[in-house]
């Protein structure tokens, strides 16, 4: 399969799109894409990472179909996400690199044209990123514009105090920033990493408009079923803090807050599973910071006392009664939930007219 573009045809933008078991996605997150209103040339560039579903087929249909627009990669084995990661965006030949993987899709057709405009102004800015939606696939609920409404936090100036979903799906920077680090292939969170990188380094900003859907669902990479394998993703995405701390000498003012915080709520998780391992780990940090981790575990063993006793209380059970309901609604289909909705407010309508 021939993977160049037309050499006459040399995009400024190329879209690193990593999928894997994507196939219920895929189409939507390639027609984000490929329905950008540019005055440039932009080229798609898809690592198919061997899925095991149909996804590797819908990939190549596109490529069949718009073989001046997107370059697809199909290693012959499969090469985890970080690795492909790698390949796919060194395999970009644009001035500029936007990111959207197979199970993200942006809605804007102007955005990749309002990001560029922007950096190419302003010359001494290397990263910009926009707000987004959260759609939560298992539940069929959407978290709109979370940075304007508080859901997520992304600060430019100390990255370190960034929280929530990085908007990722909507960053473009310019291809000379990956000069300034490298991802090693036992990265659990590149995104993370790229962030606290490109923020030290470079200048970024923000615009304050929704150009895409990060899908949410319980077979992404961030998200697993396994609360053990939850636990161990989120204590490496805390070593990725860690290291970036130590690696820039970030201030204890700013640094410890977040750091403090986020061992707590890791070691709280720990001595739920009974994790012992992770439980030292965290104890060293602790100790580290001159903190006697067996009051943190009293403090936690206390919260977790109280938190039974909530749940044991009558007021609590009356109320999750009361709103078991409601959590069915929202597991049904949107049809039925407007037909449900739209029959008691007419109800509701021939009451009052009464």
């Amino acid at each position: 399969m021939n993977n160049e573009i037309n050499s006459e045809n040399i995009p400024l933008v190329s879209v690193c799109m990593i999928t894997y078991n994507h196939e219920k996605y895929i189409s939507q997150s390639i027609d984000g894409v490929l329905m950008q209103k540019t005055d440039f040339p932009i080229e798609l560039v898809i690592g198919e990472d061997c899925s095991t579903d149909n996804t590797r087929n819908l990939c190549m249909e596109y490529k069949e179909k718009y073989p001046d627009k997107i370059k697809l990669l199909l290693p012959e084995k499969n090469l985890g996400m970080i690795q492909n990661f790698n390949a796919t965006i060194q395999s970009c030949a644009g001035k500029y690199i936007a990111l959207c993987e197979g199970d993200d899709y942006w809605i804007d057709p102007y955005k990749l044209q309002k990001q560029v405009d922007f950096l190419e102004a302003n010359p001494d800015f290397s990263f910009v990123y926009t707000d987004v939606d959260i759609y939560y696939e298992d539940i069929k609920y959407k978290q709109t514009a979370i940075i304007r409404n508080g859901i997520t936090f992304l600060d430019n100036d100390n990255p370190i105090k960034s929280r929530g979903y990085l908007a990722n799906l909507t960053w473009l920077f310019r291809k000379t920033v990956l000069q300034l680090f490298s991802i090693e292939n036992n990265c659990v969170d590149a995104a993370l990493f790229m962030f606290y990188e490109i923020a030290q380094q470079t200048k970024i900003h923000y615009i304050p408009e929704v150009t895409g859907i990060y899908r949410k669902h319980l077979s992404s990479a961030s998200c697993h079923i396994d609360e053990n394998k939850q636990l161990q993703f989120e204590l490496k995405a805390f070593e990725i803090q860690l290291n970036y701390v130590k690696k820039y000498k970030i201030e204890e003012r700013i640094s410890f807050p977040v750091l403090f915080q986020a061992a707590t709520y890791l070691l709280e998780k720990a001595l739920g599973l009974n994790d012992k391992y992770v439980s030292e780990l965290l104890f060293v940090f602790f100790n580290q910071k001159n903190i006697m981790p067996e009051a943190i575990v009293n403090l936690l063993l206390q919260k977790q006392q109280e938190m039974r006793a909530i749940k044991a209380s009558k007021a609590y059970q009356l109320g999750n009664f009361l709103l078991k309901p409601f959590a069915v609604l929202r597991k049904l289909g949107s049809t039925i939930r407007i037909f449900i909705l739209s029959f008691f407010c007419s109800l509701i309508n021939k009451k009052q007219r009464r």
